[in-house]
């Protein structure tokens, strides 16, 4: 492991791709809530269509001491707004399945992570060649 890779110890941790502040409630460890971060990618493509799509992955660790990923979506060329697409929790020793959400009811996107969204940096869509350098390293 390289001096700039981090071991994470727990299955939230590894979810989350960073390390995450745990407490002790009732004699049980549990994630620290009010953890947040946001990552935003802008300018890839739609797979069917080809139209402009930004995409955007919120974590955050929830009253419970559950790390949650929201992984949301928006089309420019559209209304521009996001909307949640998957949904994931984690606890230190458990994940759940990946959920689709098919409808912005199913799961709507609170003020918080709306703004979250909007004060992130944009990061450029990783290119092919950027993925194939990512994946030989996996190797």
């Amino acid at each position: 492991m390289s001096a700039t890779e981090t071991a994470f110890e727990t299955v939230g941790e590894q979810l989350a791709g960073r390390v995450l502040e745990r407490e002790v409630r009732a004699g049980v460890e549990h994630y620290a809530p009010g953890q947040w971060h946001t990552t935003l990618h802008i300018g890839g493509k739609d797979f069917f269509s080809g139209e402009s799509l930004d995409i955007g992955r919120i974590t955050y660790v929830d009253q419970m001491g559950r790390l949650c990923v929201v992984l949301t979506m928006r089309k420019p060329s559209l209304t521009g707004a996001w909307r949640a697409t998957w949904v994931s929790r984690a606890g230190l020793t458990f994940k759940s399945e990946p959920r689709e959400i098919r409808t912005a009811d199913e799961f709507p996107l609170t003020e918080k992570m709306l703004a979250a969204l909007d004060a992130a940096q944009p990061s450029p869509w990783p290119s092919a060649a950027s993925r194939d350098a990512a994946a030989d390293r996996q190797e």
